[in-house]
């Protein structure tokens, strides 16, 4: 262990040194008698099958007596949210390759059944301080894994995710599947081209109503500039009828991912 990089509720997370290779990780350190927690947690669970570039890595994991050990990439450049409030918004160029990578990332999730479920910046971390771009879809803790030999079309009825970013069959408690993660991603990226959601951040009743009807907009003068493939990419994504949304892989064909 060489220091403290992080602190929540139940876990610490600490920078590590492999002893042989000196490779550098991070150790994240689960309070068992406090969280609960034990290494069949779904979170390890779905870390456990997914093994992709753009989707942050679990390299070993142990259990204590004490504690649940998750050794994890380590990624050095903190998170979207905060990249978006020191940049303010990213040039289109920026946000589409960065865009490009959550979405492969995703992809693999699906491919994989599963369902992320909380998809936002906050959960999109850069791999490093002084680059824009490359990121890992991280947090898989409110993750949905179907079995492997199960069929594709799976749904489930949990109400989760955060205000802003779940999609409205959620919040009309309906059963629901990957395209909630499709919804996410069109709030995402809407919010790193211009800076700020296209819905509010909370439950007020005005807010679900606007998130249940896919009521918002491109206002000038922020969206000036920005090309129509860009507002259409959003578009298809933020739509109230989940099928409509498509998959994964017609996100990824749409053409302002391919320019």
């Amino acid at each position: 262990m060489i220091d403290e990089i992080g602190q929540g509720q139940y876990a610490t997370v600490h920078r590590g040194e492999h002893r042989e290779t000196g490779k550098e990780v991070a150790v994240k350190l689960i309070d068992k008698a406090g969280s609960g927690a034990t290494v069949q947690d779904k979170e390890i669970a779905v870390m456990l099958r997914i093994d992709d570039p753009n989707c942050v890595k679990m390299y070993e994991v142990y259990e204590t007596e004490t504690e649940v050990q998750m050794v994890l990439e380590l990624l050095e450049g903190a998170d979207l949210f905060d990249r978006i409030i020191n940049k303010q918004k990213y040039p289109e160029a920026e946000a589409k390759a960065l865009m490009k990578r959550v979405c492969l990332g995703v992809k693999t999730l699906h491919d994989q059944k599963i369902i992320h479920r909380d998809l936002k910046p906050e959960n999109i971390l850069l791999a490093s301080l002084d680059d824009d771009i490359t990121c890992k879809v991280a947090d898989f803790g409110l993750s949905r894994m179907f079995p492997e030999d199960g069929p594709k079309a799976q749904k489930t009825g949990t109400l989760c995710g955060t205000p802003g970013y779940v999609a409205p069959e959620v919040l009309k408690r309906e059963q629901y599947s990957y395209p909630v993660d499709i919804w996410s991603l069109g709030v995402i990226t809407y919010i790193t081209l211009c800076g700020f959601p296209p819905f509010p951040l909370d439950m007020q009743a005005d807010s679900v109503k606007k998130v249940k009807t896919a009521d918002f907009s491109f206002p000038e003068p922020y969206w000036t500039g920005i090309s129509a493939d860009a507002k259409d990419f959003i578009k298809k994504m933020v739509i109230v009828d989940p099928v409509a949304r498509g998959t994964m892989d017609q996100v990824l064909a749409h053409p302002w991912l391919k320019e």
